[in-house]
């Protein structure tokens, strides 16, 4: 009998970038030359991990998650088939970036009256500021 042959490190497919609280769906898929089943080990980069079942070799896994906070978040993955053999890690980097909202009252204040920023523009040209 030939030696068990550890499985390939793990393709990951998904969304490069998103928002907070939102649920994203990843793919993890990695060959083995047994033609083992494999499952996936995944760390999501903020504390939280899972683990797949096991799926034929070469056939896509799903995971999703979601971050609960803006970052750069790595997420780590390793194939281990039905022997717990490991593949070697990949890794994925997901951006969170932080909200993009406006914590200036004046520019609140211009954005709620709308038809008041032509005239303003007007007066700061006018005045040469």
């Amino acid at each position: 009998a030939q030696p068990n042959i550890p499985p390939e490190a793990p393709v990951i497919s998904g969304p490069k970038m998103g928002t907070k609280n939102e649920m994203y769906d990843y793919t993890f898929v990695s060959i083995d030359d047994d033609n083992d089943t494999l499952r996936y080990n995944i760390t999501w980069g903020d504390t939280k991990s899972n683990t797949t079942d096991f799926y034929p070799n070469a056939t896509e896994a799903p995971a999703s998650h979601s971050w609960d906070m803006a970052g750069i978040y790595t997420i780590t993955a390793y194939a281990e088939d039905e022997s717990g053999l490991l593949s070697p890690e990949s890794t994925f980097l997901f951006k969170c970036p932080k909200d993009k909202t406006i914590n200036n009252p004046f520019i609140n204040w211009l954005q709620s009256h709308p038809n008041l920023f032509p005239i303003l523009q007007k007066l700061l040209v006018r005045f040469g500021l």
